[in-house]
């Protein structure tokens, strides 16, 4: 029996994949900063800390590949979110070489474009389970998605809709005031280039300068 070990196990498309591969007859093990309160079913747990190689290594040990769902999506600094998911995504790749795992598929939802789509959870999972059973895919980069794209603000209206949960505060900035430095050199209130806005559920725009 083949052993999986899956980071972000105890998330939302972590837990989908742990439970699909349990059910094809896989050993899972999933790697996790501390343990769940409510463990999967058949699965092995594994606790680890990303920033300590040797720990994650251990956690690897014996395991046939390695699916990395983990990130860390809120830190409080740029150089946070860097440490967190860039060093522990290497200290995991390097963790792995050692332990031997002969195989690993990570997963990025982010999109350095711009452009968001979404898909079906049970898709994705397939997707992740032929990535690890076949070799065809073997070095690349794909992407998983429908065939349409959506601006972040669409794929936020869409996704608020679809939970039927109400549309979160959105702040908007012009391309050249995107770091921190920029916006403190702006002198006072400037208007339009400091303001809040949102959408509310009918698509009207709203706004509230700074």
């Amino acid at each position: 029996m083949k052993t999986i070990a899956v980071t972000g196990g105890t998330g939302f498309v972590g837990g989908a994949l742990s439970k699909a591969l349990l059910e094809k007859g896989y050993a899972v093990r999933v790697i996790t900063r501390s343990a769940p309160a409510r463990p999967q079913p058949g699965a092995a747990y594994a606790v680890a800390d990303f920033s300590d190689t040797d720990s994650l290594r251990a956690a690897l040990a014996g395991a046939d590949a390695v699916v990395h769902l983990a990130a860390a999506l809120f830190c409080r600094s740029g150089e946070a979110f860097l440490k967190a998911n860039g060093a522990g995504t290497a200290n995991l790749v390097k963790a792995a070489e050692a332990a031997c795992s002969r195989r690993g598929v990570m997963v990025n939802a982010g999109s350095a474009s711009g452009r968001f789509s979404f898909i079906y959870l049970d898709d994705l999972v397939r997707a992740l389970t032929e990535a690890l059973e076949t070799e065809k895919f073997d070095g690349g980069t794909f992407y998983v998605c429908e065939n349409k794209v959506y601006t972040w603000r669409e794929f936020i209206t869409l996704l608020s809709a679809g939970m039927g949960v109400k549309m979160p505060l959105m702040v908007s900035l012009p391309p050249w005031a995107g770091t921190r430095p920029e916006l403190d050199r702006l002198p006072g209130p400037v208007g339009a280039y400091r303001r809040l806005e949102r959408l509310d559920p009918a698509g009207r725009r709203h706004t509230q300068d700074l």
